[in-house]
């Protein structure tokens, strides 16, 4: 038998069962300076432990060397104090299909990576923050087909994700 469903102001929401554990607290770092400066790496791990934050998505673009080897002792430290690191990046012309090879050699270039260095030194994951609506004269006049891109995009990303060895893909979904 269906509960009903609690008031929402006209919002419906599903009935879902309480956390048993409560989730980590996440953290989106843009500046990869934090990576390269070893002061400001050991005041972000510092602050992630006093604060709780279990997860970090990490702007990598460039993984190419040096930034590989300051990206790997990254995550070995965060691994240690039990965080998961993805490795973060996006573009919102990255929606559109004349554009996917962009992410789509950035996630064999995360890929690389991880093929290359220890499990402590990995990212656990691949996420994107693409957001296609700000190209916003396409995306008032054609958004079906961003979004159709957008879609076809994560479907390339999430398959190539699955691939050997396997890593987590996500992403960042405004709300539209």
């Amino acid at each position: 038998k269906k509960q009903p469903l609690p008031a929402t102001g006209g919002a419906s929401q599903p009935n879902l069962p309480k956390a048993t554990k409560a989730l980590p607290h996440a953290m989106w770092v843009w500046d990869a300076r934090l990576v390269t400066d070893g002061v400001a790496r050991n005041r972000l791990l510092a602050f992630s432990r006093k604060h709780g934050i279990g997860v970090r998505y990490l702007s990598a673009y460039d993984l190419r060397p040096p930034m590989d080897q300051h990206y790997r002792q990254f995550n070995r430290l965060a691994h240690r104090e039990g965080m998961r690191v993805y490795a973060l990046a996006g573009d919102p012309r990255w929606g559109k299909p004349q554009y996917h090879r962009v992410p789509l050699e950035w996630c064999e270039s995360v890929r690389s990576l991880n093929a290359a260095a220890p499990q402590e030194e990995r990212f656990d994951g691949i996420h994107t923050d693409v957001e296609v609506y700000l190209l916003s004269k396409t995306w008032k006049e054609h958004p079906e087909i961003l979004l159709g891109g957008y879609l076809d995009l994560n479907a390339k990303m999430a398959k190539l994700a699955k691939q050997s060895p396997p890593m987590e893909f996500g992403v960042d979904i405004p709300f539209w």
